[in-house]
Parts: structure tokens; C-alpha cells; sequence
């Protein structure tokens, strides 16, 4: 199964680059870790601020759903989501392995989030935490989460 995490974000941030090549050089088959990175859409002009951080969580909306594929498990990060424990998440991940899944996506919005259209097209809404965290921040728990799922799957403990 291949996962792949799209993200809103300007990119070279040294700290948590070198967390997630910690994190991703620990896992190993069945899953295959993909990053894709868009910059942030620019700041709009002539607009009330509102309108202008709708118009941006449009634009890198689009710019998410233009990897996606019909057939691909879409799970938003996004603080109004399910926060599920670590053995839950692993079940996630262990269900779509079973249903032979090939594409699981995981979107990080940018500076405002996503737009409301992302959240409801995904598969599942996923908060990491009920507070806002910066989206590299969120990048790098995902890798650890994934990480812990991994380990679980094969018949590690590292959750303990």
C-alpha cells in the first residue's frame, strides 16, 4: 500500500525534515511513504480577509484533489476530525491493507486549514490534537503515528 502525504507548506524546514527521515527510515514494507508539497496559495488582495482565506483554502484544495484517483482512501488532517487512539489508527491502516487499498492520502491543509469541500470529500476527517498545530509539526506526528502503526502491524510493541 502506498501512502502519500500532500501538504500545504513553504517546504526546508530543517527540523522537522530530518524528524521525518528519522521516522520514515524506520518503515519498511507493506507500507511505501510518498511526499508531495505545494506552497501555500498567495495572499489575496482586494478582498475582506475572509474572502481572501476562502479563496486561498480553495486554491490549494484543487491543487490537493489534482493527485487524487478515484479508487484512493482521502483522510483530511484537520482539527474538527475523529481523534482515534494509536491501536484505532492501526486498525484503519490494517483495514485498508486487507481491502487491498493501494493509495491511502493524507492531506495537511496550509496556514487556514482546508476548505469545508476537502473535509467532506475525505474518507475521514483525522485530528491529531483538539488544539491547531503547525502544519509541519502535524507532518511530523502523522510520520511517528505511522511509524507506531507500522510496528503494530508487525507484532511490535513500540506503542508501550
Amino acid at each position: 500500500m502506498k501512502i502519500i502525504i500532500c501538504r500545504i507548506g513553504k517546504g526546508k524546514c530543517k527540523w522537522s525534515d530530518q524528524a521525518v527521515q528519522e521516522w520514515s527510515k524506520r518503515i519498511r514494507n507493506p507500507l511505501q511513504i510518498e511526499e508531495i508539497r505545494y506552497k501555500p496559495a498567495p495572499e489575496q488582495s482586494g478582498k475582506t480577509a475572509e474572502q481572501g482565506i476562502e479563496t486561498r483554502r480553495q486554491k490549494e484544495t484543487i491543487q490537493i484533489q489534482s493527485i487524487l484517483r478515484e479508487s484512493d482512501i482521502l483522510i483530511a488532517l484537520d482539527e474538527r476530525g475523529t481523534q482515534p487512539t494509536t491501536e484505532e489508527f492501526t486498525n484503519w491502516m490494517q483495514e485498508y491493507l486487507d481491502e487491498g487499498v493501494s493509495r491511502v492520502v493524507f492531506a495537511i491543509g496550509g496556514p487556514f486549514g482546508h476548505h469545508a469541500s476537502l473535509r467532506k470529500q475525505a474518507d475521514r476527517v483525522l485530528s491529531l490534537s483538539s488544539m491547531v498545530v503547525n502544519h509541519e509539526l502535524a507532518r511530523v506526528i502523522l510520520y511517528e503515528q505511522l511509524y507506531r502503526s507500522y510496528s503494530l502491524m508487525t507484532g511490535g510493541k513500540y506503542h508501550h
